[in-house]
């Protein structure tokens, strides 16, 4: 059993990186798809882009043996101040007994209130079972807002940070709290109240709380002595104490900058401002053995920000702009491209506001004096240019360095390099990861993509250097030291695939492979029907409701959902199954082929979903019109789902197609 007082918890700096570096590339993590390990450069590169707030070394007799990391940017968004994402959680392959991360865990549980943050997300594979199980350690559960992204990732978030801000835990009445002993025991979550109650326990002592999703502390604790609650009561927010135990004397509250009140038995309430939107208190409970100091907050009419819609078209795409102020490019309520704002960590009070003219957007960042505008000009239906002006007070809020990202919302597309169009291929091209950035894939040049089935073609000139990392297409940054004018262009052009120069020949089976009348439908299982949120990589995997399966008809090579079975409970719902295989299996998509590795990402394909079964040597067409597939493989599984919306005036249909090698056409050749 290694001793504690071996274990050390320092925060990194520069002149850790390459002993930091060193560590992930023995232990064969955030390794990229080509092979070539990680370098300081890239190390530090990913911290800047990522907003590093908090990146901790545990180490043993002075050697580098597990970090931790708290951060504010991954592939999907940038959080506010308010928030963080934890993750970089590694202990080093020889050191794995489990006291070296219990102490990681303690020391950081015990820092956790003075990292600025109240809010706490991370990001874990479905699939890494011990990375799962540590995580509930620090409060982390699936939510309303969990997602699962094409990596298998799962969105969860954890309240710790606000409960451990509540009060300091210290001696009183006689008790020493233990922070190791701290656990969560049970948590519900009221998601259309956006709020969650949250049971704990420590030191053998049972702690409840209640805490709103973008409140700070939360507005409710209870424990062994008393009860302490800002309630809601027709609209007027009261301070109420219940007193539980005959040890307990009085509570002493401040509020506001000058309000002060005892509450006692005999007066155990009091009214707090009618015109507020936020009530946020600081009570000492005074006990017989010491005192109790807390604090609690409650929001007053929490808006849901939602995405504004514009008048403004662009070559038949309805256009938007999210609260985040990212402008949308969408077609029948898909999402098709997405142009970011400048992507940093805000205060969570920042609020959007839109101004629209002829061909011309402003979008406008505010906030107690910060302002950050972005002004959009379309020409030509064709060319689109963006500049920013900010003042200095919005200088103060950014980074080392500012980001600026395009995303392109399918994954069949091509993207230019040396002149040439190459198919994305998930995991391999672009050579990317989630996790890290390749430093010397960051250059100065003007980037392309073709997106055959919108016939498009993009070329976008970004403002500072870019890659195409991250999912973003490309993603660019710029030091916010070297600070003048941000400018970017990019043209959005109509191009048929006979002008791009793509071979339609390439996207089907061989001439010599023809259509057999076998019985496919032997292989589905679990074919069952699901509510939808959207389409794309981020799927929300949490409150979806489930309709019956025994509404889809199997028959023909067929599977079906007759038009008065559709469900009308939202706007898109999928038809999901499981196919049976045996062996290797390649997709077939853009002109290339490419292998489903098990577990690997999930894909999507618009419509027709095309396999090679190297086992048997056929090929294996999937197609739904109006709907969008997405696949993987899972083992002897090739997991499929399809979406499609509830507006479709097509029969809802998945139709399964088998292809073998033809012995006439064989012969023939």
């Amino acid at each position: 059993m290694k001793e504690d007082s071996k274990l050390k918890i320092s925060e990194a700096t520069s002149k850790d990186y390459e002993e930091i570096v060193g560590l992930y590339n023995k232990n064969q993590v955030y390794q990229f798809s080509n092979g070539i390990p990680l370098s300081v450069r890239d190390l530090d590169l990913t911290l800047k882009i990522k907003e590093v707030s908090n990146l901790f070394l545990l180490k043993d007799d002075d050697k580098l043996i597990g970090t931790s990391a708290f951060f504010k940017f991954i592939t999907h968004e940038c959080l506010d101040k308010d928030s963080s994402f934890s993750g970089y959680l590694l202990i080093d392959s020889k050191n794995r007994s489990g006291q070296a991360i219990s102490f990681l865990y303690k020391n950081i549980l015990e820092r956790i209130t003075q990292l600025g943050f109240s809010n706490l997300y991370t990001e874990i594979s479905k699939y890494n079972k011990p990375s799962l199980s540590l995580s509930k350690l620090n409060g982390f559960k699936e939510y309303h807002e969990t997602y699962e992204d094409f990596l298998h990732h799962r969105l969860l978030r954890s309240n710790l940070p606000k409960l451990m801000r509540t009060f300091r835990i210290s001696k009183y009445h006689g008790k020493e709290y233990d922070l190791s002993t701290f656990k969560i025991l049970d948590e519900v979550e009221n998601f259309s109240q956006k709020e969650t109650e949250i049971k704990t326990i420590i030191s053998e002592e049972e702690i409840v709380f209640r805490v709103q999703d973008t409140a700070t502390l939360p507005y409710y604790l209870k424990m062994d002595l008393f009860k302490l609650e800002i309630m809601s009561i027709d609209d007027q927010y009261i301070l109420r104490a219940d007193f539980l135990s005959d040890r307990v004397k009085e509570v002493r509250v401040k509020f506001g900058k000058y309000g002060f009140v005892i509450l006692t038995r005999e007066k155990s309430s009091v009214k707090l401002k009618k015109r507020s939107n936020k009530y946020f208190i600081q009570a000492s409970i005074v006990t017989e053995d010491g005192n109790i100091d807390v604090q609690l907050e409650r929001l007053k009419n929490q808006s849901s920000h939602k995405d504004i819609i514009l008048k403004n078209t662009f070559q038949g795409y309805d256009l938007s702009v999210t609260p985040a102020g990212n402008l949308i490019f969408s077609r029948e309520g898909r999402i098709i491209f997405e142009d970011s704002f400048l992507l940093f960590s805000r205060p969570p009070e920042a609020r959007i506001r839109v101004k629209e003219g002829v061909d011309n957007i402003k979008i406008q960042l505010k906030h107690q004096g910060l302002s950050i505008t972005k002004n959009i000009e379309f020409i030509d239906n064709e060319r689109v240019f963006c500049s920013y002006l900010f003042n200095t007070k919005a200088r103060k809020f950014f980074p080392e360095l500012l980001k600026q990202g395009f995303k392109i919302h399918c994954q069949e597309y091509l993207i230019e390099n040396a002149g040439v169009y190459q198919a994305y291929t998930p995991g391999s091209n672009p050579i990317e990861h989630d996790d890290f950035i390749r430093a010397d894939d960051f250059e100065e040049k003007t980037f392309s993509y073709y997106i055959p089935d919108e016939e498009k073609e993009i070329r976008y000139t970004p403002f500072g250097k870019g890659s195409n990392q991250m999912q973003f297409r490309p993603l660019s940054v710029i030091e916010s030291t070297d600070l003048t004018d941000l400018v970017y262009h990019f043209t959005i052009s109509r191009v048929s695939r006979i002008e791009s120069g793509i071979n339609s020949e390439e996207y089907g089976p061989p001439l010599n492979y023809q259509k057999t009348t076998s019985e496919l439908l032997n292989c589905v299982l679990h074919a069952g029907i699901e509510e939808e949120r959207n389409y794309g990589g981020k799927r929300i995997i949490a409150n979806r409701e489930i309709y019956p399966a025994t509404n889809l008809v199997l028959s023909h090579n067929q599977i079906t959902l007759p038009k008065d079975n559709v469900p009308l409970g939202s706007d898109l719902y999928s038809i999901s199954f499981d196919y049976k295989i045996r062996g290797g299996i390649e997709q077939v998509s853009c002109g290339r082929r490419f292998a489903y590795e098990n577990k690997s990402h999930i894909l999507e394909n618009i419509e027709r979903l095309l396999v090679y079964d190297r086992h048997q040597d056929r090929y294996l067409e999937f197609f739904a019109k109006k709907g969008i597939f997405y696949s993987y493989r899972e083992n002897n599984n090739l997991k499929v789902r399809c979406i499609f919306t509830t507006r479709s005036s097509y029969t809802t249909n998945i139709s399964i197609t088998e292809y073998k090698r033809s012995e006439e056409n064989e012969y023939n050749l």
